[in-house]
């Protein structure tokens, strides 16, 4: 398998990353903020030392980058004011929204004061808990996006006044990005993700009328047109919303039964396109394969150099479950159903915050014992183990190099064109 080309970027430190004051943002803790749970049971087993770790964090609380939902409410809210149409909490959405619009001005697409905070404390957080991995040299990657190479320069920040400080490597992807962008290069998943989103999308069986009305008086509702759709655009700019610091705050509604059936048909969605169902036969799991390479390659270069003893990814939610999902973790049977429709949750393996460890141990005969952390929790392995949470290194990369031979990869191809092509 030919790895892909990464590009070091010069001077990334310095970059500003917000002119926005934090006391602005930070009103709740990170523990509400980032629901995933501190990781209790690290101390190794005896006579085993922590040499290397591999870490994937999703970079979370960031700007939206797409305001087209912002300017089709405003375009409702705005025509129904000028009919006097409006109820005083319609009048209170339309100002907020707008005073969204600006407030995202320099902002679309980049991480918040909150999420570059959280990865400060990260990294702090992270060199407590586990010293050895930044005894030696470490990498520290990020996708080719603006917010995840943000939540990068954050966590380096943190580790700039620390010995690891001079063996630190920080690199960027490329526009093409097999490892952490491969949800992008596949054609066939693109097909599939597409007839998803097409089939969902006539499915409204909900009344929008006890949402509207908060918002806009009854004369303009008997003639409004197209009230699921405001209601779904609405639900987006709430869900946003929710992420503290990353709009201006929105008037309350009484929406929780309307935005629960959302939630469940999102929840629905990302099952299917990125999840564990049957339909998908795999290719959204599948694809993610470069990154389960990669997790193997660095521990075996790290156990082969003793050079190097982390390496850091940050990447966007996208590539969590259909990784969990190839590594035999996020099954249907491992996670608490949403709905009888859906038997799989996706906050669950992919909340704020997500993230996903290797954490590797070496004793002086030279045996290697493995573990994996998801979201704070130590994960079993799809194998059998008596040390479990533990694994034998060599076991667990048998099983996943076997699982690997069995995919249609053709390694005849550069790594941007087999996942391009693959299974076409």
């Amino acid at each position: 398998m030919k790895s892909s080309k990464l590009y070091i970027v010069m001077g990334l430190l310095p970059i500003m990353l917000f002119a926005c004051s934090r006391s602005t943002f930070i009103s709740q803790s990170f523990n509400k903020i980032f629901p995933v749970e501190a990781e209790s049971g690290i101390t190794p087993p005896e006579g085993y030392n922590l040499v290397y770790v591999n870490h994937l964090v999703r970079n979370s609380y960031c700007y939206t980058a797409n305001t087209e939902q912002i300017d089709y409410l405003l375009d409702v809210l705005y025509n129904a004011y000028s009919q006097s149409a409006l109820t005083s909490k319609g009048e209170a959405l339309k100002n907020a929204l707008s005073a969204n619009l600006v407030f995202m001005q320099g902002r679309k697409g980049s991480a918040s004061a909150i999420e570059t905070d959280w990865q400060r404390d990260l990294a702090q957080e992270m060199q407590a808990d586990y010293p050895g991995a930044f005894d030696k040299s470490i990498c520290l990657i990020a996708s080719n996006d603006l917010r995840a190479m943000q939540s990068m320069i954050a966590f380096a920040s943190a580790l700039l006044d620390t010995p690891v400080a001079s063996r630190m490597h920080i690199v960027a992807q490329g526009d093409i990005d097999p490892l952490l962008g491969f949800y992008k290069l596949s054609d066939r998943f693109i097909d599939y993700q597409n007839n998803v989103l097409t089939s969902m999308k006539p499915t409204y069986n909900f009344d929008p009328h006890p949402l509207l009305k908060q918002l806009f008086k009854d004369d303009y509702l008997q003639s409004m047109p197209n009230g699921y759709s405001f209601c779904s655009g609405l639900y987006d700019v709430y869900k946003i919303s929710e992420q503290s610091g990353t709009l201006v705050a929105l008037p309350k509604l009484k929406e929780q039964d309307l935005f629960e059936l959302f939630d469940a048909r999102s929840n629905d969605l990302k099952y299917k396109i990125y999840g564990p169902d049957s339909k998908a036969d795999g290719i959204n799991s599948e694809i993610s394969y470069p990154l389960l390479c990669d997790f193997i390659a660095t521990v075996d270069g790290a156990l082969e150099s003793d050079t190097l003893s982390g390496v850091f990814r940050f990447a966007s939610e996208e590539v969590f479950a259909p990784l969990l999902v190839l590594m035999e973790v996020a099954s249907a049977q491992n996670t608490q159903a949403t709905s009888p429709d859906t038997p799989w949750n996706y906050a669950a393996w992919v909340p704020m915050g997500a993230d996903i460890k290797w954490v590797v141990y070496k004793n002086n005969a030279r045996d290697v014992l493995v573990k994996m952390v998801v979201n704070g929790k130590e994960t079993n392995f799809p194998l059998q183990s008596d040390l479990a949470p533990y694994y034998r290194w060599n076991d667990v990369k048998a099983y996943y190099q076997n699982k690997l031979n069995g995919l249609e990869i053709d390694n005849h191809l550069p790594l941007e064109l087999q996942i391009k092509s693959y299974r076409l």
